[in-house]
């Protein structure tokens, strides 16, 4: 008896689920916004986009809250600390090359790349290719500094990664020191 009020029960769940996927699939479309014509898959795109953003931004703030350190946050989203400070250490300007003594780790602590086993990186600041949060944290640093970012997907390799280490939609945390700052020629 038990066993047939069981089955009737998954009878009726399973009636009940495929009368809502049936009835979901004859939905009327949307009404066409007046003026500019958005093709839905852009809109779908872009509320996944913007909801992703969010999520990894309430990611990175429970990161800071338990890390308990200190960081000043950039009007683009990247957070960090230049915990090291060298006044007398070189300016660093778009161009400039630099050579960083590095470790790359993701949010949850995956190493994904590091100066000690890949060697000093040379990066150009500002060039076309790259991150942008990692030029934005140059920018604010001297040769001889030392400092720690969180750098948001959107200011790293976005949503797709590298196709290498870095895998899609990462954010990154960069222990960096400036070990050599080569100024471009005017």
């Amino acid at each position: 008896m038990k066993a047939l009020r069981h089955g009737k029960r998954w009878a009726w769940t399973l009636a009940g689920l495929l009368t809502a996927v049936l009835t979901a699939c004859r939905h009327e479309p949307a009404p066409q916004p007046q003026g500019r014509w958005v093709a839905p898959a852009e809109e779908d795109l872009t509320a996944v986009h913007l909801q992703l953003k969010e999520q990894e931004k309430q990611e990175i703030e429970a990161f800071v809250a338990r890390r308990g350190q200190a960081l000043q946050q950039s009007g683009t989203g990247l957070y960090y600390d230049i915990y090291e400070r060298c006044p007398a250490g070189a300016a660093i300007t778009r161009g400039d090359a630099v050579d960083l003594a590095y470790t790359l780790t993701s949010l949850n602590g995956t190493l994904l790349a590091s100066s000690e086993t890949d060697g000093l990186r040379r990066w150009v600041v500002g060039a076309e290719t790259g991150e942008p949060g990692l030029t934005e944290l140059l920018l604010l640093m001297r040769r001889g500094e030392k400092a720690f970012a969180i750098v948001p997907s959107h200011l790293a390799y976005g949503l797709s990664g590298d196709g290498d280490r870095i895998p899609p939609h990462a954010t990154l945390l960069y222990d960096i020191e400036v070990k050599g700052v080569y100024v471009k020629r005017k």
